[in-house]
């Protein structure tokens, strides 16, 4: 039922002094107990009033005898105009004045005489003056073990047919599950009248979890958002996850709104799956995939169960397409309870640097936009609206996209204009890698005047990084062909290739060997690597005629294979030429 008809169906219970019993079922974390404390809080403030003159919520978290239960009760009872509030420690001293009974009176006097040791049995005592009441009975699946759900389900049955009192129960659904609570449903017909399933849509769960939640607007905005698309239901759930970006958000007040953004997004798929792993796309699952998208195209061979492919759909459509560092570090902040602000500001500069381009980009295509878009366009003021572009994002802006700019400045006879502006943009971009590479520049058709082409070469030229031996290594393993490394590591002597094999060790020396491997299966080696392998040979050679052992250990590189394959495919090359 939804949460309107639930409330009249309270409504109804609350306004009623026939006595009954009602049951509230549904989902954990869906928000029962909210239910139904805001539908009765309302009911006492209105015209109408609640038929009953007293009310008491009660838990049954740990309680272990129906003995214990009665003192729950009486002392948990509140008059009328409390309905729908919990009680606190101090209730039951603070309406000993108001109890309509002066036996009730006297024997909680007794307490006073008697000490605290004696409360729980006057209480007990008391307990026999249960009747025309209201009572709200929650946490069943959470009672002690000695308490029978037959034995509670019995009281429950002689407070309505002989106390007259009218009886709520809030009941997790789950719980039916559990072989102690089983007998519930056997009992469910007979005792209680009234059973209404709560299933709140997730858009009233998140505004149920919301409502009065602490947060900004636009937090609150966000996780609101996010959970209605993944069609997270459970209030608690949302609630938590609405504390951890709270707990992130302060770190993240000096990078771009789309940090926060994407942070958020993260933080509610990632919680949702570790407070709801039965529902939720499993932790691993999500940390292992690194583009969904791709992964759904891809299932062609079927290795993908018909969940998973629910679950690949269901992140995609959230809009979550890969798993980054930065996802792994929050989800490591949420199970650990606490967010690396170190961390997190290390990996949200790389998301504001993201967010900057990404601005960077949208303000360039508006500039080409506004061009094309209006004849009436003025030529200064549209040229001064590219220039502005690039000398604001210059370092955001690869050369196809510059390179169109620069020809439309000489096309209108702005040449010098367009220069200067060239000038401007090449040192911006003298940190960043392939940053002169002219291969992507014509896949578009755009022409690359050669003096254009020419001071580009020069900054390519002077922009190429020199790295010590030691680091070259180092780099082979993460870009084994990116031509910069593989030259200079080509050129250096095989002095240094000992050197480094012989001095380095551990974990850095599984990652040279690796690097220095990684060609054994090319067919088709540059020049340049060619020159790395037969050097590598050659130390490693060296190497082995220190003892018998490094000739073992030398042998399982491979590398004396792979450069008898190079020479006898030199040897076929020459014939072939002779």
């Amino acid at each position: 039922m939804s949460v309107e008809q639930v409330k009249s169906q309270i409504d109804r219970f609350l306004k009623s002094t026939a006595p009954e019993v009602l049951c509230i079922r549904g989902h954990w974390g869906t928000g029962k107990t909210y239910i139904w404390q805001t539908a009765a809080r309302a009911l006492r403030e209105g015209k109408d009033k609640v038929a009953l003159d007293q009310y008491a919520y009660v838990s049954l978290f740990g309680v272990n005898s129906i003995n214990q239960l009665r003192s729950q009760i009486l002392q948990n009872t509140v008059p009328r105009a409390q309905i729908g509030e919990l009680v606190t420690s101090d209730t039951l001293r603070s309406k000993l004045n108001s109890l309509e009974s002066s036996v009730k009176r006297g024997f909680l006097g007794m307490v006073g005489l008697g000490g605290d040791g004696i409360f729980e049995a006057v209480v007990s005592g008391l307990s026999v003056m249960i009747s025309n009441q209201i009572i709200c009975f929650d946490d069943l699946e959470r009672k002690g073990p000695d308490l029978r759900t037959g034995d509670f389900l019995g009281y429950v049955n002689l407070l309505v047919l002989e106390r007259k009192c009218k009886v709520v129960i809030l009941l997790n659904d789950n719980a039916l599950q559990d072989p102690d609570l089983s007998e519930f449903s056997d009992y469910l017909e007979k005792v209680v009248d009234v059973s209404l399933k709560f299933a709140p849509t997730p858009t009233q769960a998140v505004d149920i979890a919301l409502e009065d939640a602490e947060g900004n607007l636009e937090l609150k905005g966000m996780i609101r958002d996010r959970c209605t698309r993944l069609g997270i239901d459970n209030i608690r759930v949302v609630r938590k996850l609405l504390r951890y970006a709270r707990e992130i958000e302060p770190l993240l007040d000096d990078y771009k709104p789309a940090v926060l953004n994407s942070v958020v997004s993260t933080i509610v798929l990632m919680g949702w799956a570790h407070l709801q792993p039965q529902v939720a796309p499993p932790k691993l699952f999500l940390k292992t995939k690194q583009n969904f998208y791709a992964d759904i195209v891809g299932n062609r061979d079927g290795k993908y169960s018909a969940k998973e492919i629910e679950w690949m759909q269901l992140v995609r459509n959230y809009g979550y397409m890969r798993t980054d560092d930065f996802d792994i570090a929050l989800l490591r902040g949420i199970e650990d309870g606490y967010f690396n602000s170190d961390i997190v500001r290390q990996h949200a500069t790389e998301l504001h640097q993201r967010a900057e381009a990404d601005e960077a980009a949208l303000r360039l295509r508006q500039a080409w936009r506004n061009l094309y878009d209006d004849f009436s366009a003025d030529a200064d003021k549209s040229l001064a609206e590219f220039s502005d572009c690039i000398l604001t994002n210059g370092r955001f802006y690869e050369l196809h996209h510059v390179i169109p700019v620069i020809n439309m400045f000489r096309d209108l006879d702005r040449k010098e204009e367009g220069d200067k502006l060239l000038d401007a943009y090449l040192p911006m971009r003298k940190s960043i890698k392939d940053a002169y590479s002219l291969r992507h520049t014509g896949l578009f058709g755009d022409r690359i005047d050669t003096d254009v082409a020419e001071k580009i070469r020069g900054f390519e030229k002077d922009a190429k990084p020199a790295y010590s031996s030691d680091e070259l290594f180092l780099l082979l393993a993460d870009d084994g062909y990116n031509s910069d490394i593989t030259q200079q590591l080509s050129q250096i002597p095989v002095e240094d290739y000992v050197r480094v094999l012989e001095t380095t060790t551990g974990e850095k020396l599984g990652i040279v060997r690796r690097a220095l491997t990684q060609y054994n299966q090319l067919s088709n080696p540059t020049p340049a690597i060619q020159n790395i392998i037969r050097k590598t040979g050659e130390a490693l050679t060296r190497i082995g005629e220190g003892s018998e052992l490094r000739r073992y250990k030398v042998r399982s590189w491979g590398i004396d294979e792979k450069i008898a394959q190079l020479d006898t495919a030199a040897s076929q090359d020459a014939s072939n030429d002779g």
